[in-house]
């Protein structure tokens, strides 16, 4: 079964950010649910602000109360931003080494079947 988790960020102007997680709990076996970071938004002339930061906070303390033990992301290699907004949130990566990914800086398609290494690393938050 797969829940959604959503947290919005409000401001005096509206909404300034939002982000949505699946919670995936298994029927049989008991054990811990899955928490899957699907997308985060700020609106952009609310960005490197907080927004995102108290929004990714604000998910994994609903994944703690879930009881689950991590919370996952793909995240694109090439989206920097996002990359640092998770690792300072405590996110390790894996995937393929990091970096640039080659490329000589144009954008891949998914699923191209090349050398290149992955479009997306995995990002993990244990709990």
């Amino acid at each position: 079964m797969a829940i959604d988790a959503q947290e919005v960020a409000q401001g005096d102007d509206g909404l300034v950010g939002a982000a949505v997680a699946q919670v995936v709990v298994e029927d049989e076996g008991g054990g811990s649910p899955s928490v899957v970071l699907l997308t985060i938004a700020v609106r952009a002339d609310r960005r490197r602000q907080g927004v995102g930061a108290a929004l990714v906070a604000a998910l994994a303390a609903r994944a703690r109360q879930a009881g689950s033990a991590v919370v996952a992301a793909d995240v694109a290699r090439d989206n920097a931003p996002a990359r640092a907004l998770l690792e300072a949130a405590g996110f390790a990566f894996s995937g393929g080494g990091g970096g640039g990914g080659g490329g000589g800086g144009k954008r891949r398609r998914r699923g191209a079947n090349d050398d290149a290494g992955p479009a997306s690393l995995e990002a993990v938050l244990q709990l």
